[in-house]
């Protein structure tokens, strides 16, 4: 088909010019133009530097932060510029009313730490304390009368600001309870909104309804949060008494919704109770809390009961560890009945343990033996000394099952990678001993490349620090100790720790005296430590 037209020329435009690679998107030959960035003053500069430290605080970051903020107040030297951090701090504060007892406590960490400004035109010296309860006051006074559609037409910012100014009531107990706030001015907010509410219930319009009801919200919410002070001084008790007496008259009021009556039966009844909340609060937690939580609402561990007894039977010598010996021999497993047994099918109970391990006594100075009383499913206790310090923080049964868990991931991912990166987030190294003995107690169940698998990833830890020198020793010992037994059990044993122990030494894990003079006296048995000695040579030179 002929397409072009016949008639007349048709005239295409030049081709534009290819862009320069040396002038980026320019016209070679000319420089292209950059835009420049707009220059901050060094108010909005200070404003973006608070702002960025506050975005970042969390309970676990705290004191380093805190410390940088303290350090960034100190720079200031103008009050309005002062003025901008407080309001962000306290913007801040109202915005997340879950954390408002840590930004309590910034905000008495920096009125501690900085220093006071001059008010102009006066003598009198203001400090970030008296500017954070200014804020507040002017937060508090404004919020009394309740934001309107006719106020802001945005449903959602005017949710935002009444959020907002709850928050504020929050942040306000929670600065009286870090004392930065006197009784005085809570008691005074306290009579205020009472008398706000009463006034407006007597309107008898739904914009007086509305008031009333916002007043009766935040009396109670600032009474829950301060009132276990108030009830602690005999002349702030009497107050809060009266107040409680005037709030509890307007239960009788028809036009108060039910919703408020209950709010203000349950501050009586928490009031009752010496503030014992019905339900219990949750404030924020640390990254490690969330952790154990996690792992046992899923491995089914209930927190609020107490943990299991820890028998701790090695000896110490001027605070520190006597022998590797010595721990591997005070070592124990302790199983339940019904538990899952992976070192050996014999059980050595913990005053066997003892006895056998440790030097005769005459009969009138031996030590009554020792028994364990704890009932969990399957618990693996392996005694340390404080050298290794064992956090009593974290429940043993809830260790034992978070190893076991990465352990089982490990096994069926193969990713050595994530499960270290998972041991870091454990974060209880005092117990890594213990990963090493449950490590390679299931690594005897399971196939060899599973058992070339878990040497890498413990060698991986030790090498990351994840697991001491000390504990990686202390495990391996362990299992050494139980060597003659597992022997009957496992018929492969002293070819996997040869080639475990032979890879520990090429990592420098171990170290050659342990191998050399230590195992001889772990295992005491000849025969075997010939055998282990012979397969760790092989695979060395191999």
């Amino acid at each position: 088909y002929n397409i072009i037209p016949q008639e007349g020329n048709i005239n295409f435009p030049p081709p534009s010019p290819t862009p320069s690679r040396s002038f980026g998107w320019g016209v070679s030959g000319q420089s292209s133009t950059v835009r420049p960035r707009p220059q901050r003053d060094e108010r909005e500069l200070f404003r973006t530097s608070v702002q960025s430290v506050l975005n970042k605080l969390t309970v676990d970051k705290f004191d380093h932060l805190s410390n940088k903020l303290v350090v960034i107040f100190n720079e200031v030297d103008q009050l309005s510029m002062m003025k901008d951090a407080v309001t962000l701090l306290h913007k801040k504060s109202m915005s997340e009313p879950h954390f408002c007892n840590m930004y309590a406590d910034l905000c008495k960490k920096i009125t501690k730490e900085t220093k006071t400004f001059p008010l102009p035109q006066s003598e009198k010296t203001v400090d970030v304390r008296q500017l954070i309860l200014n804020r507040c006051q002017e937060v508090f006074e404004s919020s009394l009368e309740p934001i309107t559609q006719e106020d802001e037409p945005d449903e959602e910012i005017r949710l935002k600001q009444t959020r907002e100014t709850f928050g504020n009531v929050v942040f306000l107990g929670a600065l009286f309870n870090k004392a930065l706030v006197p009784t005085t001015v809570i008691t005074g907010c306290l009579d205020i909104l009472l008398k706000k509410m009463d006034t407006s219930l007597k309107l008898r319009t739904p914009r007086g309804q509305s008031i009333a009801e916002s007043c009766c919200e935040k009396f109670c919410l600032l009474f829950a949060t301060t009132g276990k002070i108030l009830d602690a001084s005999p002349k702030s008790k009497t107050k809060a008494d009266a107040l409680i007496n005037k709030i509890e008259s307007n239960l009788k009021d028809a036009t108060l919704a039910i919703r408020f009556k209950f709010m203000i039966k349950n501050l009586i009844e928490m009031r009752q109770k010496n503030w014992t909340p019905r339900r219990k609060e949750e404030g924020p937690k640390t990254i490690e809390d969330i952790h154990n939580e996690a792992w046992a609402q899923v491995l089914g561990i209930d927190l609020t009961k107490p943990s299991g007894t820890t028998t701790n039977t090695a000896t110490t010598t001027s605070g520190g560890l006597k022998d590797s010996k010595e721990v591997a021999q005070s070592a124990t497993k302790v199983v339940s009945t019904g538990g899952r047994t992976v070192v050996s099918r014999r059980i050595i109970q913990p005053e066997e343990a003892q006895q056998k391990h440790q030097p005769p006594q005459h009969k009138e100075h031996a030590a009554p033996p020792t028994t364990n009383t704890n009932t969990t499913t399957t618990t693996a206790t392996v005694t340390t000394t404080a050298a290794v310090g064992v956090n009593t923080n974290s429940p043993p049964e809830l260790y034992a099952k978070k190893s076991e868990a990465l352990l089982s991931e490990l096994f069926d991912s193969h990713d050595v990678d994530d499960a270290v990166s998972s041991l870091a987030d454990f974060n209880i190294p005092s117990r890594a001993n213990e990963l090493v003995i449950n490590g390679i107690n299931m690594s005897l169940e399971k196939r060899e490349e599973h058992r070339t698998l878990l040497t890498r990833f413990l060698i991986s830890c030790q090498s990351k620090g994840l697991i001491s020198e000390e504990q990686f020793r202390i495990g391996v010992s362990s299992i050494l100790s139980s060597l003659p037994d597992l022997s009957l059990d496992v018929p492969f044993i002293h070819s996997f720790l040869g080639s475990f122990i032979a890879e520990a030494l090429r990592n420098s894990s171990l170290s050659q005296q342990f191998v050399d003079e230590q195992i001889p006296n772990i295992v005491k048995d000849a025969t075997h430590v010939d055998k282990l000695h012979s397969q760790i040579k092989n695979m060395l030179y191999k």
